[in-house]
């Protein structure tokens, strides 16, 4: 499949040296300024990657209605290092938010990584796997990394997907909050608070699209992890 990535940003320094440093085999960039646009443009082509440097309200609706149509991964580089403001953009969709001044480095180290997997899962690596069952009519499929429920597709984050991922694969058994923080965001020096925070605001995002209840089949054991235990 042909790998696209949309850059969507105001800041033709950030463009420029997007440019010059996102160097991915048989990548094409698109860049525009434009929000609206965007989402058109999202709707129209099969990106593999949005980058969009948010300045304004404008940029959540963006997230919000790319999220709602498609399971594309999202970094959203945020104007401060404030936790409100990026909680808000991962509460949108997001699967990442960066802070400026930006970290070009880890930027193209991000997108390099997001680009190979997505373009795996979507079926350029792997065999097609089967769907895994949840549970109350709703599945999980891998290859589209999607849920559905009773037939009907259901769009997840990255993150959402990647930490149901990792639940179904070690069913029956907890995973802490730092293995789940590990392998899903790639980070290991979080405090703890913050890192159960967010992953639980994203477990509270997860039972609300596929209607789980509080504690089941995902459960969670306080100050350590969570577990899916599906009975069937």
């Amino acid at each position: 499949m042909q790998r696209e990535v949309l850059i969507v940003s105001h800041d033709s320094r950030f463009c420029k040296k997007i440019k010059s440093m996102l160097h991915i085999n048989s990548v094409i960039l698109s860049f525009t300024e434009d929000y609206e646009r965007a989402v058109e443009l999202q709707m129209q082509r099969a990106f593999c990657l949005l980058v969009i440097t948010c300045t304004d309200q404008n940029a959540l609706g963006t997230i919000l209605r790319v999220r709602q149509s498609s399971n594309v991964p999202i970094i959203a580089i945020a104007r401060t290092n404030d936790y409100g403001e990026r909680n808000q953009f991962i509460n949108m969709g997001a699967d990442f938010v960066l802070p400026k001044p930006v970290d070009y480095m880890y930027l193209m180290a991000m997108s390099h990584s997001l680009v190979r997997r997505y373009t795996e899962m979507q079926g350029e690596g792997p065999p097609k796997q089967y769907n895994i069952y949840l549970g109350k009519n709703v599945e999980l499929d891998p290859n589209s990394r999607m849920a559905i429920k009773n037939g009907v597709s259901i769009p997840l984050t990255f993150r959402e997907f990647e930490i149901m991922y990792i639940l179904v694969r070690n069913k029956g058994r907890y995973v802490t909050y730092q293995q789940i923080y590990e392998a899903v965001w790639g980070l290991d020096s979080v405090p703890l608070n913050d890192l159960a925070q967010n992953i639980t605001n994203h477990i509270s995002a997860i039972r609300k699209k596929l209607g789980f209840a509080t504690n089941a089949p995902i459960e969670c054991a306080r100050g350590f992890g969570y577990k899916f235990d599906c009975h069937i």
